[in-house]
Formats: structure tokens, C-alpha cells, sequence
């Protein structure tokens, strides 16, 4: 949970993109590995709201994301950086 709250409050507070490409590729890769059938309707849910967060979604490579996880991030995820 801590790891979430951690990432929703850096994407929100800065969008450069580089910046945006290093959380895709590092926290929110690792959580979704990690924890991804718990988060994944939050991410979900918060990609359809959020144009940001979406194309932040669009930098996350599968990695050791489960395939139901990694299908259900594809649907929403933006296109890749």
C-alpha cells in the first residue's frame, strides 16, 4: 500500500517525462510484479481518469508482471516512451 501512495504522489506532483519513464520502469513494474492482481483495478481505474498516469503506463515493460495482469495493463496502458 505504502509503495502505491509513494507513486500516485510523485506522478502527480511532477510529469516530465523522464521522470514519468523511470517510476514506469522501476516502482510501478516492481509493484505490479510484486502485488500486481491487488493494485492492478486501482491502476486500471486510475489510468482511464488520469491521461498522465495512462501514459505513464505506456513506459512499464512486462518484466515478471503475471500475464492476466499484463493483458488487463495493455488495455489502458499508453503508447510506449
Amino acid at each position: 500500500e505504502t509503495g502505491w501512495q509513494v507513486i500516485d504522489l510523485i506522478w502527480r506532483r511532477d510529469q516530465d517525462n523522464g521522470l514519468l519513464a523511470d517510476l514506469a520502469a522501476g516502482p510501478v513494474e516492481d509493484l505490479l510484479a510484486r502485488h500486481g492482481a491487488a493494485f492492478i483495478e486501482r491502476v486500471y481505474l486510475t489510468a482511464r481518469r488520469e491521461p498522465v498516469f495512462r501514459r505513464l503506463l505506456g513506459g512499464v515493460w512486462r518484466n515478471a508482471i503475471s500475464e492476466p495482469v499484463w493483458r488487463r495493463l495493455k488495455e489502458i496502458a499508453g503508447p510506449p516512451f
